[in-house]
Order: C-alpha cells, then structure tokens, then sequence
C-alpha cells in the first residue's frame, strides 16, 4: 500500500490481471518454489556447485533479490541486483536488513548493485520507487556493519535508465563477483 506499490498495482488493473491472481507480493512464496522445487530439479539435471549460486533480478526481480539475501533459507552466495526497486513494501528492504543486522554477526555473501544514471531525476523511478537512492543507502548500511565476509560491489552506470542499465549490471556483476579475483580496493 505504499505509493511505490500502489502505482504497480495501478500498472497491473491495466494489464488485466486475472482476479484472484496477484500481480505483486509473493516473495517468501516464490523463494520457496525455487529452494523446494525449482532448484531440487536443476540439480537432478546439471551439475551445478550449490555452494557458489548466484540471484539476478531488475527492478522488483531486483528487490526480490535483495530480500533473498536476508532470508534464512537462501541458498544463494552471490547476489547481482539491478534498479532495484527499494521503495517495495514501504521500505521492507531495510527493515530486513536492520533485522539481520540486529541477530548477525556477518553476512557471507558477494552482491552487485547496479543502477542508471538517468534513473536519479526520474520522478516515478526515483522520486517513488527510491531506486539509486535506495541503493545507494543499502550500501551505505552494509558497510557500515563491518561484516568480514561481505564483498560490496555498488555502481552507477552514467547515461544509462532503467532498462538500458540492465544488461550492464548483469555483465559487471558477473565479472566481479564471478571471473575477475576480488580485489579490496575495487
């Protein structure tokens, strides 16, 4: 019910969306289909390191991301999160990580935040949904509890929006946290 919210929700009566279907929430939902089912099946299929996966996500998918990270039953270690909408739930994404913070010590992940530039004088994508922003202060708050095994990565892609700004973050978040070694000072 948050401004943000209430604007996706307006998005999705345009879309015609079936009644009884939900166009937004569902996030513990969802997280449970891809570790209960989703994930079970892929590694029945493929081989695949369970100790090295990794979450991409744009705009919601973004926040979704981002949550995951906080969720006890993620089975994630790395995280690449592009224009992630923070204002979702009328800032959930920083309850969660207040909480977190509040019951760990460390939070043993490596996350890529990435955003555009042009999304910065954006009235709906920053001036409501927070995103640069958002992302901005979530960055600011997880370096500020001094967990030892998180690797931060956090960028502003200049000249890019919300859509263009998207395989840019994939592609740098890929190399950092996945190809290029992690140096401290990057």
């Amino acid at each position: 019910d948050d401004p943000f919210g209430r604007v996706v929700k307006d998005g999705c009566l345009r879309l015609e969306v079936p009644p009884g279907q939900e166009c937004t929430g569902g996030a513990p939902a969802f997280l449970n289909f891809i570790v209960s089912e989703l994930l079970p099946a892929l590694y029945a299929k493929y081989r695949i390191d369970p100790d090295d996966l990794g979450l991409y996500g744009v705009s919601a998918g973004g926040f979704f991301t981002v949550y995951t990270m906080f969720q006890e039953r993620s089975p994630f270690r790395k995280y690449i999160a592009s224009s992630a909408a923070m204002a979702y739930g009328d800032d959930e994404i920083f309850r969660l990580e207040e909480q977190y913070a509040a019951t760990h010590d460390d939070l043993p992940v490596d996350i890529y935040l990435g955003s555009g530039g042009l999304e910065l004088d954006d009235a709906f994508l920053e001036g409501i949904g927070r995103i640069s922003s958002g992302q901005a202060h979530l960055s600011g708050m997880l370096r500020s509890r001094n967990y030892p095994g998180l690797e931060l990565y956090s960028e502003i892609h200049h000249g890019l929006g919300h859509t263009d700004a998207a395989p840019v973050t994939l592609a740098r978040g890929v190399r950092l946290l996945y190809v290029v070694p992690t140096p401290s000072y990057v």
